[in-house]
C-alpha cells in the first residue's frame, strides 16, 4: 500500500493566516490590562430591592417603626387587603417603604440585607 500521497482538489491553495500571531496577543493583553476595572456585580433581586436599602440607610429604622412593622406583621391580612394598604399609602414614599418592608418574603430580605452588607451598614 505504498500510493504517492496527491493533493486533493479541495485543499487550501496557501496557508491560513492566524488570527492570534504574537502581535495581536499582545494588543489583547494591552488592551485587557487598559480595562482592567473590576465593576461590583449584583443579581436582578438585588437590584430590584435597591430603593429599600437606600431608604434604610438614609432613615434608619427606629424604635417606632420597628412597632409599626411589627404591628403590621402581625395583622393577619389576606392579599387584597395587603395590596389595599399598599395602594393607600402610595403618596408618602416612608409609609410605602415600611409596608413594603413589613410585608417582605424571605427573599427580599435576604436581598436587602446583602445589599445592606455590601455597603458595610450590617
Amino acid at each position: 500500500m505504498s500510493a504517492a500521497v496527491v493533493k486533493l482538489p479541495t485543499a487550501a491553495r496557501r496557508q491560513v493566516p492566524q488570527r492570534w500571531n504574537k502581535h495581536t496577543r499582545a494588543a489583547a493583553m494591552e488592551l485587557r490590562e487598559e480595562h482592567a476595572g473590576r465593576f461590583p456585580y449584583m443579581f436582578p433581586a438585588e437590584r430590584a430591592v435597591l430603593h429599600l436599602a437606600d431608604f434604610i440607610e438614609n432613615n434608619p429604622i427606629t424604635p417606632e417603626r420597628q412597632i409599626l412593622m411589627a404591628l403590621l406583621r402581625a395583622v393577619d391580612l389576606d392579599y387584597d387587603a395587603r395590596l389595599k394598604l399598599a395602594m393607600d399609602v402610595v403618596g408618602d414614599p416612608t409609609a410605602k417603604h415600611i409596608v413594603e418592608l413589613a410585608f417582605a418574603d424571605t427573599s427580599k430580605t435576604l436581598h436587602v440585607q446583602s445589599v445592606l452588607r455590601r455597603r458595610g451598614l450590617l
